[in-house]
């Protein structure tokens, strides 16, 4: 199973000869991998497509695994990188990195606010149940993203569906 220990043990250690063949015969600096998540960093775009080559070669041949040629993608470092399901955004030449909260989630919350409303107005659900979950996926983003914009439209949405019946507007917590 995905999520048994065993698969997680196995997950780590069975490409860890990849980890050897990127850093140090590909003498990739910039190296990230959690699971099957990963990330690379080089100089020019011939040096991502031949590193990417010896890569699919590498993982056919000796490790049994096919890469999917769709979801990887070579870009400009300007465009950001997304990993683990967030996106980190590099301004300029200051060296400022954004953390962005993935976009699947935040839609889910926001789903989630609405579905609430429903449960609160059928009494399934109290209020203050609401507003610790609330809360709680708030100071999440709040601590761990860089994103007024997405607190503010999560407080919006909050506030459209609950204003009335919390009598506090979100924002002033």
């Amino acid at each position: 199973g995905l999520g048994a220990q065993l698969s997680q043990i196995l997950a780590t250690c069975y490409p860890s000869s990849l980890d050897h063949l990127i850093k140090e015969n590909l003498r990739c600096k910039y190296y990230g991998r959690y699971m099957d998540d990963t990330y690379q960093i080089y100089r020019t775009k011939e040096e991502c497509e031949l590193a990417f080559e010896n890569i699919r070669y590498f993982c056919k041949m000796y490790l049994d695994i096919d890469i999917h040629k769709r979801k990887t993608k070579i870009f400009r470092l300007s465009k950001g990188i997304t990993f683990l399901k967030c996106k980190y955004k590099f301004i300029g030449n200051s060296g400022k990195i954004l953390k962005m909260g993935g976009k699947e989630s935040i839609k889910r919350e926001l789903r989630k606010i609405c579905k609430f409303r429903k449960l609160y107005l059928s009494g399934e659900l109290r209020i203050d149940k609401i507003l610790n979950d609330y809360l709680s996926y708030r100071g999440h983003i709040k601590k761990s993203f860089d994103s007024r914009f997405l607190l503010m439209k999560l407080d919006k949405t909050f506030n459209k569906n609950f204003i009335e019946f919390t009598k506090i507007p979100i924002h002033k917590l």
